[in-house]
Protein backbone atom coordinates (compact mmCIF):
# COMPACT_ATOMS: atom_id res chain seq x y z
CA UNK A 1 0.00 0.00 0.00
CA UNK A 2 1.01 3.20 -0.50
CA UNK A 3 0.18 6.21 0.97
CA UNK A 4 1.11 9.99 1.05
CA UNK A 5 4.27 10.49 3.23
CA UNK A 6 1.54 13.12 5.79
CA UNK A 7 -0.52 9.96 6.41
CA UNK A 8 2.50 7.35 6.69
CA UNK A 9 2.25 7.72 10.72
CA UNK A 10 -1.37 7.74 10.71
CA UNK A 11 -1.20 4.36 9.00
CA UNK A 12 1.07 2.87 11.40
CA UNK A 13 -0.98 3.73 14.40
CA UNK A 14 -4.47 2.80 12.57
CA UNK A 15 -2.93 -0.77 12.18
CA UNK A 16 -1.72 -1.22 15.42
CA UNK A 17 -5.00 -0.02 16.91
CA UNK A 18 -7.08 -2.89 14.60
CA UNK A 19 -4.25 -5.69 14.46
CA UNK A 20 -5.76 -8.09 17.19
CA UNK A 21 -9.01 -7.48 15.20
CA UNK A 22 -7.77 -8.63 11.81
CA UNK A 23 -5.74 -11.92 13.45
CA UNK A 24 -8.99 -13.04 14.73
CA UNK A 25 -10.69 -13.47 11.68
CA UNK A 26 -10.97 -17.14 10.69
CA UNK A 27 -8.42 -18.05 8.41
CA UNK A 28 -5.64 -15.84 9.32
CA UNK A 29 -2.61 -17.49 11.30
CA UNK A 30 -0.15 -14.34 10.77
CA UNK A 31 -0.40 -10.73 10.56
CA UNK A 32 2.58 -8.86 9.85
CA UNK A 33 3.07 -5.16 8.52
CA UNK A 34 5.79 -4.00 6.73
CA UNK A 35 7.22 -0.51 6.01
CA UNK A 36 9.67 0.00 3.13
CA UNK A 37 13.45 1.38 4.65
CA UNK A 38 14.04 3.22 1.58
CA UNK A 39 10.14 4.00 0.72
CA UNK A 40 8.53 5.19 4.05
CA UNK A 41 5.16 5.73 2.88
CA UNK A 42 5.24 2.22 1.45
CA UNK A 43 3.89 -0.69 3.06
CA UNK A 44 3.50 -4.53 2.44
CA UNK A 45 2.20 -7.21 4.37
Amino acid sequence: MTFKEDFSETFKEFSLSIREKIKSFEGCSYLDIYQDIHHPNIFFS
